[in-house]
This record gives C-alpha cells, structure tokens and sequence, in this order.
C-alpha cells in the first residue's frame, strides 16, 4: 500500500495500491487519448439517492470511504440541467452520506485512485519530449465549501513521487455560490525517469454537518489524463468544456 497526506494533523492518510490498472491505453503507449480506465461515472449502475447502495465505481479504482456514482437524473446534487460537461453522459462522482450505521459521522474525506504504468513511454520521457494534459469537471452544491480534487503523483521506478500536478478543489465562491461542475485543467512536461502516476479523486465535506446534513457534496465528471505525442506540448481535452441547462 502507498499512501499520501493530503492535510493537516487531523487529516487521514489516503491509501492506494500500486497495482497497475488493467485496460489502459497506457499499455501500448498510446498518444493523444485518456489514460484513465473508468473515468466519467459510467462503468457500473448508478445510484438514485444518497443512501442508495450501489456498487462502488468498478474494479478499475481503489475506493476508500462512500464515493458513488449517481445519476443526474436523480436531482440529488448535480442534475441534467446544472452547468457541467456537454456530453455528460448519466452520472458523476458524489461523496456519499458520512452517517455511519453507529450514528457517528465519517472523517468527511473519501476517494478513489488508480495506478497507471508509464514504462511504454520511458524513452521519450526521459528525451524531456513528452506533455501532459490533466482535466476534470469538479464542484458541488450552492454555497457549500464541500469540494472535489484531482492530484497526480509521478513516480520513478521505485516508486519514488518526483512531481505532484493538482487540479482543484473549486470553491463555492469559484461557483459563483451556484450548483455546478467548473472544468478544470493544468498542462505540462513530464520529468525524466517518470515511470508510473498515481491519480487521485478526493472529496471533501468541509460544510457543518449540523446545518447541511452528513452528505459529503463533493462532485466531479469526466476525469482525465492525455500524454501528448512526442514534441507537442498541448492537446485540447477530450470533453466539451461548459454547458449550461
């Protein structure tokens, strides 16, 4: 297990296994396309409600805590008609109810991560020929300051982290107070002897619980992560930027 303290004292260490995920276009080193197996909400059946027991989001993502994917259409946080990704497809990312069947509730942080092996890339990144392009859709609900984040370890051989890229959390006021998914994106140069990334979805509950209840409104859609072809130093991501019902 690896693991990554993404806070203060009070902070859980977030756990990850370095396992590589399996069906990645990372395995033919691939240019130009999404790295992330899994990576829009849509693998598994979707849950309608907060308390809703669906399956966690497949067996391509090491998941800690409750994070779910759940429908838009179930008007929960985000719905068809909220600002977010065009082509938005069913469901997203929601951090799940913090009640925990003792009455107590949960730390507030839950995640999911996912290993990817980069060795099919080895000569050009260490040519320093090699880009990066790190997107995703990230928000929650009105004025709550409950927030997603993306963070991408890169890693040598022996699982060294040499970088560390992060995108987000977006905050109420980058909402402008209004429920919504804000794209997100950073671009740039691979360090030489990269050899893995370990990519993390986290979501935080920072809301009172006692004023907006134990869900945690973290949200996210539509994560990804492009290596662009040798020499190219930016490729437009995959998915439409904004819309808005």
């Amino acid at each position: 297990m690896f693991s990554i303290d993404i806070g203060g004292p009070a902070t859980p260490q977030i756990t990850s296994t370095l396992v590589p995920v399996d069906g990645s276009n990372a395995d033919n080193g691939e240019y130009g396309v999404n790295l992330l197996v899994s990576p829009d909400a849509e693998s598994i059946q979707c849950a309608t409600n907060a308390d809703d027991i669906a399956p966690p989001p497949g067996d391509k993502w090491t998941v800690q805590g409750k994070i779910n994917q759940v429908f838009y259409s179930a008007n929960l946080d985000q719905t068809l008609q909220t600002t977010g990704p065009q082509d938005r497809g069913y469901c997203y990312y929601f951090g799940g109810n913090g009640e925990q069947m003792s009455g107590q509730v949960d730390s507030g942080i839950c995640n999911m991560s996912q290993f990817i092996n980069l060795t099919a890339y080895s000569m050009h990144i260490d040519g320093q020929s090699l880009s990066f392009n790190l997107s995703a859709y990230l928000g929650g609900v009105d004025a709550q300051e409950d927030n997603a984040l993306v963070s991408v370890d890169f890693m040598d051989n022996d699982y060294n982290i040499i970088d560390n890229q992060q995108i987000g959390p977006v905050s109420a006021s980058d909402r402008n107070f209004q429920t919504s998914l804000i794209y997100r994106e950073t671009v740039g140069k691979i360090k030489a002897l990269t050899r893995y990334i370990n990519v993390y979805l986290i979501l935080t509950r920072t809301s009172d619980v006692t004023i907006y209840g134990t869900n945690n409104d973290g949200n996210a859609d539509a994560l990804s992560f492009i290596i662009n072809p040798p020499g190219e130093s930016t490729r437009a991501s995959s998915y439409w930027r904004c819309s808005a019902g």
